[in-house]
C-alpha cells in the first residue's frame, strides 16, 4: 500500500477507531495533518513500513495494543511515534531527521 495524502486538516489523515489494523509493506509519504496515521482503541500490527515527509506526528497510538516491526520514520516535524495509554511491542525502528 502506498499512501500519499495532502491534507491540511487538524485531525489524522488516516484514522482507525476500535478496529483491527494490519499494515505491511506500506509507504506513508507527505502529510500536513496533525497525525498521519492515528489508531484509537485498536489492535494492530504494523511492519515493513515507511513514514516520510510528515508535517506533525507520523504514527499516533491512543489506547491501542499491538506491534511495530521494521518501520522507518524520516523527515518528521513532530513525534515520529506518539504513544498514549497503549501497550506496544517494538523491534527494528529507525528515526531520521525527527524535529
Amino acid at each position: 500500500m502506498n499512501v500519499f495524502v495532502l491534507c491540511t486538516g487538524r485531525s489524522g489523515s488516516v484514522t482507525f477507531y476500535n478496529s483491527p489494523v494490519s499494515i505491511n509493506n506500506s509507504n506513508f509519504f507527505g502529510s500536513k495533518s496533525e497525525d498521519y496515521l492515528n489508531l484509537f482503541r485498536s489492535n494492530f500490527v504494523i511492519k515493513n513500513t515507511q513514514f516520510k515527509n510528515v508535517n506533525s506526528d507520523a504514527l499516533d497510538l491512543d489506547f491501542s495494543n499491538g506491534s511495530i516491526d521494521n518501520v522507518l520514520f524520516e523527515n518528521v516535524g513532530n513525534d515520529g511515534l506518539d504513544i498514549s495509554g497503549s501497550i506496544v511491542k517494538v523491534d527494528n525502528l529507525s528515526f531520521l531527521n525527527i524535529k
